[in-house]
């Protein structure tokens, strides 16, 4: 049986609800919330809140992605 996760990536109806789903949400949340509280000075910690909350990890060079989950939609 898919977990509400992937029920969710998959574009299936899914319980919002879910703990797991929850957990990540409320991290994700935290992570926005300690972004926009940093000063415009403090570069690298920005930067290390905006690699923590993209998923730009998982996108290749050279490509344009999107959706929601993101996808690869052609290659420059």
């Amino acid at each position: 049986m898919k977990s509400e996760k992937e029920k969710m990536l998959a574009g299936d109806f899914y319980n919002a609800g879910d703990e797991e789903l929850v957990k990540e949400r409320d991290f994700a949340r935290d992570l926005t919330f300690q972004f926009n509280y940093t000063k415009p000075s403090e570069k690298e910690r920005r930067q290390e809140l905006l690699k923590q909350l993209s998923v730009a990890k998982d996108i290749p060079d050279n490509v344009i992605a999107a959706g929601n989950p993101c996808r690869v939609i052609r290659s420059l």
